[in-house]
């Protein structure tokens, strides 16, 4: 049996909820699947082998994000590499815009179908990410 690999990529806690509950969706239906992806103890638990865990890259504000940036851009070229590696048939990326609208714009000329599961808040970030949005979705 052939099983399909998807690769999900969570941010923050409440992705981990959202992403926990789409993997036990997923794993329901008649399909066979593989997950793999960044996620908390929920999505690990219905099933998600992690790349790294959410724990890695939860952080708040911009300090925050500046004093981790060498541990979450190692993450983001580990993550980049497995994908690259294993070539999984979707990649579904839940909110998480700085990491995720990254990750998207390097691997949408991989031929992986890209799906946002639950978008970023374009209007409550900065104006150019609506423009990123429009033209990756565009173009997939």
């Amino acid at each position: 049996m052939v099983h399909k690999k998807i690769v999900i990529i969570a941010g923050e806690d409440s992705g981990d909820l959202h992403g926990a509950q789409l993997i036990k969706a997923l794993k329901q239906s008649n399909e066979t699947y593989e997950f793999y992806g960044i996620g908390g103890e929920k999505m690990i638990k219905q099933g998600l082998t992690p790349i790294e865990h959410i724990k890695n890259l939860n952080v708040i504000g911009l300090v925050e994000v500046l004093k981790h940036y060498p541990r979450i851009k190692m993450i983001f070229n580990k993550t980049l590499a497995f994908i690259k590696k294993i070539q999984p048939e979707k990649v579904i990326l839940i909110d998480y815009p700085g990491f995720n609208l990254r990750l998207a714009k390097k691997i949408s000329n991989m031929g992986i179908e890209i799906s946002y599961f639950i978008l970023p808040q374009v209007w409550a970030w900065r104006e150019n990410r609506k423009k990123i949005l429009y033209t990756f979705y565009i173009s997939n």
